[in-house]
């Protein structure tokens, strides 16, 4: 059979993708512990980057180092920052013909007590009250309004160096319970100024942070940005809400709209025939007839493939011939690390760490042997107790 995902797609920018397969950013976790890019981080995304895939999504990239979401994210500044490690990065993500954008990211109140003392929100914030609390975080403060527009500074700063070492976008994080994901929501967001109140004022610093990317880059950059669509009754982005901010994204100069959530048809059909950018979906499709069906339907134009996917490229290569049997093609797309936006119990938050343990695990597995391998419990065990006695990352042995 024929399939839509060899198809190219244009970018609004004019950028031109090869065809609708994705990677989307998944913390990988291989940065040296300073925040810069390991040997161990190339290794991955040159042998990403010979996947065949359209779009390689690298992050997340914290725009300011002192907040970090997970002790080795990567972390970009524009003060002295060293650019020889993004810019082998990008070269290597693209070298197949692949497009290259990372994901640029602040916290907010979820950085991790072991990296910052002090993380800031939108309202001054107890991290039991924080939605997708998953790692130990400490109380956070209150921002200032000269710090929010620091804040939207330093996005625009950072969009500025990645498209001076050869990334072909950014991908802006506004789901996941990040800085602007707690900005949106309405349970989180507790001020009494210009940055809260209805939905205009909450989305104030998501706008804002696209207008000021647009004045740092050319035209030809790709900006897009990451929404997390879930039920409004577990404080996170509403369909109505979800709608309006669609609205609202139509008028910006945004080239796509990346998804997270429940895959429900209905509401991913209504949300596209809404939005008059390109819509890309990550997660809950389990075959290459569900992938079809998406492109087929106009209910998706990209769609993203988690981790395990990616642990088998001749999978890859499948889905991108002109023509394959569905039946011989097996594509194992759970959301394996899609953050929750609502408050978790304690035993699904070790679930989830398990969970991170073994996407790490099977990252840096791909960066060394170019496949993955089935993953063991003993493995698991092994590799977290070996984190705990050394909280140094083994890649800051060879940093680029």
């Amino acid at each position: 059979m024929t399939t839509l995902l060899a198809q190219c797609l244009e970018l609004p920018c004019g950028l031109r993708l090869p065809n609708r397969l994705v990677k989307p950013a998944m913390s990988e976790q291989l940065a040296c512990s300073n925040g810069g890019v390991s040997e161990l981080l190339v290794q991955l995304y040159g042998v990403l980057g010979r996947s065949g895939a359209g779009l390689l999504i690298a992050g997340d990239f914290m725009v300011d180092p002192r907040y970090r979401r997970r002790q080795f994210d990567l972390t970009i500044s524009g003060e002295k920052f060293p650019l020889a490690g993004l810019s082998e990065l990008a070269r290597v993500a693209k070298q197949s013909g692949s497009k290259a954008v990372a994901r640029i990211s602040h916290p907010g109140v979820l950085a991790a007590a072991r990296v910052c003392a002090r993380p800031v929100g939108p309202s001054a914030t107890n991290i039991a009250e924080a939605r997708g609390a998953i790692w130990p975080a400490r109380p956070a403060r209150k921002l200032t309004s000269n710090e929010i527009v620091h804040i939207i500074d330093k996005f625009a700063e950072a969009a500025r160096l990645l498209e001076s070492v050869g990334f072909d976008g950014v991908q802006i994080q506004a789901g996941e319970g990040d800085l602007i994901a707690q900005f949106l929501d309405a349970g989180m967001n507790r001020r009494s100024d210009q940055w809260s109140g209805n939905r205009t004022n909450r989305s104030r610093l998501l706008l804002e942070i696209i207008r000021a990317i647009r004045g740092r880059v050319s035209s030809s950059f790709a900006v897009t940005v990451k929404l997390s669509l879930i039920d409004s009754d577990n404080g996170g982005c509403s369909l109505e809400a979800c709608e309006e901010l669609i609205d609202w994204l139509n008028h910006e100069a945004v080239d796509f709209i990346e998804l997270s959530g429940p895959p429900d048809s209905h509401v991913l059909k209504t949300l596209r025939s809404r939005s008059g950018i390109p819509v890309m979906l990550s997660g809950g499709f389990h075959s290459p007839e569900d992938l079809d069906q998406l492109l087929n339907g106009q209910r998706a134009d990209l769609v993203g493939l988690q981790a395990r996917c990616w642990t088998v490229p001749e999978t890859l290569r499948k889905l991108l011939s002109e023509s394959y049997e569905t039946s011989q093609i097996e594509i194992d797309n759970r959301s394996e690390l899609s953050l929750p936006a609502t408050r978790m119990s304690f035993a699904k938050r070790i679930g989830y760490r398990i969970r991170c343990r073994m996407s790490e695990m099977r990252w840096r597995r791909i960066a060394e042997t170019g496949e993955g391998v089935q993953l063991r419990w003993r493995d698991i065990l092994r590799y977290s107790f070996n984190r705990k006695l050394n909280p140094n990352n083994i890649s800051d042995k060879a940093e680029v």
